[in-house]
């Protein structure tokens, strides 16, 4: 139970920061029926994700990008997905295509930079790499995430092999609100 009780800290604070997050970016005006197909794919998986339901959210994701391929929110949130699923060598390829898109969206830039220190091995040019563009972009970094960065950096972290005790939690990707 002690191992389990970081893991379900760190998706309820997961859920409740990529809910913040994301209805930052929604329209308010718009109503659910005048979403489009894509967008209510999108909401679905949105909602999926919350719960911890990544495999159902991820499903929601690839149908909303079906209908919509450069669908930016569907492109990132498809990735936070799969990183939610602690896989972040795979959610990197994902976030890419949302950096193809949309180059100055934070929450990419700062996701990937969460994937790039959370992998197995991570990649601490490349975590710093995207964090320096998620700040100059105006994502809000919050400063124990910059901390841990700072540590990879100087060898102060193991280089491999995190683990949910010692890593950056997931809810590093989500926790500001872009501009």
């Amino acid at each position: 139970m002690r191992k389990l009780f970081p893991a379900l800290l760190v998706c309820f604070i997961t859920g409740f920061l990529v809910a913040s997050a994301a209805y930052s970016q929604m329209p308010f005006q718009q109503s659910k029926e005048d979403l489009s197909e894509a967008d209510k794919h999108f909401e679905k998986g949105f909602e999926l994700n919350n719960r911890g339901q990544y495999k159902e959210s991820i499903a929601e994701f690839e149908k909303a990008l079906q209908l919509e391929p450069d669908h930016l929110r569907a492109n990132v949130y498809f990735g936070v997905a799969i990183m939610g699923d602690e896989r972040f060598e795979d959610a990197i390829p994902q976030l890419e295509k949302a950096l193809a898109i949309d180059k100055t969206y934070p929450l990419t830039n700062y996701a990937l930079a969460v994937c790039y220190a959370r992998k197995p091995e991570p990649n601490v040019s490349g975590a710093r790499e995207y964090l320096d563009k998620a700040k100059q972009y105006g994502y809000r970094v919050v400063p124990w995430f910059e901390q841990y960065v700072e540590k990879l950096e100087s060898g102060g972290l193991p280089a491999s092999r995190q683990t949910t005790e010692t890593a950056a939690p997931i809810d590093a990707t989500v926790t500001a609100r872009p501009e």
